[in-house]
């Protein structure tokens, strides 16, 4: 049986800008941003930038599965990560749809030319998780 998938994002932000929020990305775990290496961050955080100047949501889930968003599938091991974490940070909230994805974030530096980062939708931010640098979070 295939497992239950949500709608990829709150369609109330649909038109808002997408802006990013470490505030919810896990600490001193694995995948978490102090296991980030140095020279990786200001990569990332270029792109992310420009997702934020260039992309509404609606823009980035109409993107291809390899540039936009993938929805996480309900019950997978990247689902319950997310939801471990938002529940740590932002408690549990009952009848509501978690919007919980993954990003591919590319770029043309040589070593660090893809990221992936998990996390969730909180109204108009991408509330990061986990960053998986190197592919091998649930991959």
């Amino acid at each position: 049986m295939e497992e239950e998938q949500v709608t990829k994002i709150d369609f109330q932000y649909a038109e808002s800008p997408i802006r990013f929020s470490l505030r919810s990305c896990c600490t001193k775990k694995p995948y978490s941003m102090i296991h980030i290496e140095r020279q990786a961050i200001p990569v990332l955080l270029k792109r992310l930038k420009h997702f934020e100047d260039e992309y509404t949501w609606k823009m980035l889930v109409s993107e291809e599965r390899g540039k936009g968003i993938t929805p996480e599938k309900k019950n997978g091991e990247s689902y319950k990560a997310i939801d471990a974490q938002r529940q740590s940070e932002d408690g549990v909230f009952m009848g509501e749809e978690n919007h919980y994805f993954h990003m591919r974030v590319k770029s043309k530096d040589k070593q660090w030319g893809l990221f992936r980062i998990f996390g969730y939708q909180k109204k108009d931010m991408f509330c990061i998780t986990h960053f998986d640098v190197k592919g091998s979070f649930h991959h």
